[in-house]
Formats: C-alpha cells, sequence, structure tokens
C-alpha cells in the first residue's frame, strides 16, 4: 500500500535495537542506522516503532533490521520490509477553463480535463461536484460523484460527462473536479468549469 504520511506505527516482532531503510536495489543509504532503543534487558522486543518518513524517497525504500545482544552477538535482516511513499498531488490540464457559455438543452457535451501522476502510487478517483454559485457556493446542486474509480494510471485523459438532469435550469452550474491517487494525495480545481443549462427551446449563447 502507498502511503503519502507516516503511519501510526510498525511493528516488527524481535529483539530490534536498530533499523536503516534503503531504495530500491539498494543504490545508496538513505538513513544511517539508527538506533530504535538500547538497553532492553529482555528477551524480546515487540515495540512498535516509525522510520524517518520524510528522509524517504519517494518511491520504494527497502528496511533492514538488526539487534544486537549483551554478549556483542547481532543479528541483521536485510531488507526485512519496504515503505512506498508518495507525496505528490496529481497534476491536471484543464482545457474548459472559461467555461460552457453556450446554453445546453441535452446531456452530449463531455468535457476534457487531463490528469497525471508522478509520485508512483498512479491515479486512483476522479469526481465532480455542481453548484449554483462560484467557489462551491450557493446551491449544492451535485455532491462529489465518482466519475472514475480504480484508474491504476499515471494519466487520465477520457473526455467525460456530467450527470445532465440534476443541474439546474435556465441557470449556470458552477464544476469542480477532484482527483485522488492511490496513495490518498489529492487535488481539487474548484470552479474548473461552469455549464449553462436550458432545458426547453433551442440553444443559445448565454
Amino acid at each position: 500500500m502507498w502511503i503519502s504520511l507516516i503511519p501510526a506505527s510498525l511493528r516488527l516482532i524481535m529483539p530490534s535495537t536498530a533499523y536503516s531503510p534503503h531504495p530500491i536495489l539498494r543504490e545508496r543509504e538513505l538513513i544511517p542506522w539508527t538506533n530504535i532503543a538500547v538497553s532492553i534487558a529482555s528477551s524480546a522486543y515487540t515495540t512498535d516503532w516509525q522510520v524517518i518518513f520524510s528522509s524517504l524517497q519517494a518511491g520504494v525504500n527497502y528496511v533492514s533490521v538488526r539487534s544486537f545482544n549483551v554478549a556483542g552477538g547481532s543479528a541483521t535482516l536485510t531488507d526485512a520490509f519496504y515503505i512506498k511513499k508518495d507525496t505528490q498531488a496529481p497534476a491536471y490540464v484543464n482545457y474548459e477553463s472559461g467555461g460552457d457559455s453556450v446554453w445546453q438543452k441535452n446531456s452530449s457535451r463531455a468535457y476534457n480535463v487531463d490528469w497525471t501522476d508522478t509520485g508512483g502510487s498512479q491515479l486512483n478517483t476522479f469526481e465532480y461536484f455542481v453548484s449554483t454559485g462560484a467557489n462551491m457556493s450557493g446551491t449544492q446542486v451535485k455532491d462529489w460523484t465518482q466519475v472514475q474509480t480504480s484508474i491504476a494510471s499515471n494519466s487520465y485523459t477520457t473526455d467525460f460527462n456530467i450527470d445532465f438532469n440534476s443541474l439546474i435550469e435556465n441557470a449556470t452550474n458552477y464544476v469542480s473536479l477532484r482527483m485522488y491517487d492511490a496513495a490518498q494525495n489529492s487535488t481539487t480545481i474548484i470552479d474548473a468549469f461552469f455549464r449553462a443549462e436550458r432545458h426547453g427551446g433551442a440553444g443559445r449563447d448565454q
């Protein structure tokens, strides 16, 4: 599982006293051997502990651990586990900036906003929100609604529709967008575009 923040704890059931994370293939040391606990004076050590999350690199980090006993003997567990770090929020290109000012009377219009993820965990969930006022103000027309889930890709460029029947008639509806990656980093575009809505008659310019 990819993470964007340090988890509450990590558990390794052994008398561990030190750890050191290395990136994939152990190309370079990110954190030198760091004490977890000293003077344990016990046959077991089961206390949860944390790594220095801010020192990890983006991507996969392998963590090795070692322990010492009072007699000076030691044991090292190479690549005991790995941590997948992604703190990079999704990026976007909004081809709809400025809005859809032509009055619409059906749901045929698809919208073009492209997304990319460079953090490693890949894009996951795309949503939209509609309100009658700018900055998500006024009446909530449509609460956050999923466009696509389980994207599992570094990019999402599929044009999308919104729920035409839920829009306010003879009014301007402001559409905001939100994208999550698999590490739960998110980017929100407030008022990504607006849509002029007319249910009856021929379409006309606003």
